[in-house]
């Protein structure tokens, strides 16, 4: 019996196929730069197909060096006008 069920955006959710070594390996090779070059995991996850959980593993295995959540941060800018 197969039970279609929609996101909270009333999409239907996608039946996703469990990763070969194959494709692990071929994630494994490209995942880790593509995060480097700051692409976020979400996003990987997005067009990979695959959740975030999968991709967060896949670069864990990998050994990347995760970013802190939220994204990078805007360095404060001094004010420099002089008052006289």
């Amino acid at each position: 019996m197969d039970h279609d069920t929609a996101t909270a955006t009333g999409e239907p959710h996608r039946r996703i196929t469990p990763l070969t070594a194959t494709e692990r390996r071929q994630l494994s090779a490209t995942l880790p730069n593509s995060y480097r070059k700051e692409a976020s995991i979400r996003a990987l996850a997005e067009k990979s197909n695959r959740s975030y959980g999968t991709i967060h593993k896949i670069l864990e295995d990998a050994g990347v060096l995760f970013r802190k959540p939220g994204g990078q941060r805007k360095p404060l800018i001094e004010n420099t006008t002089a008052t006289s």
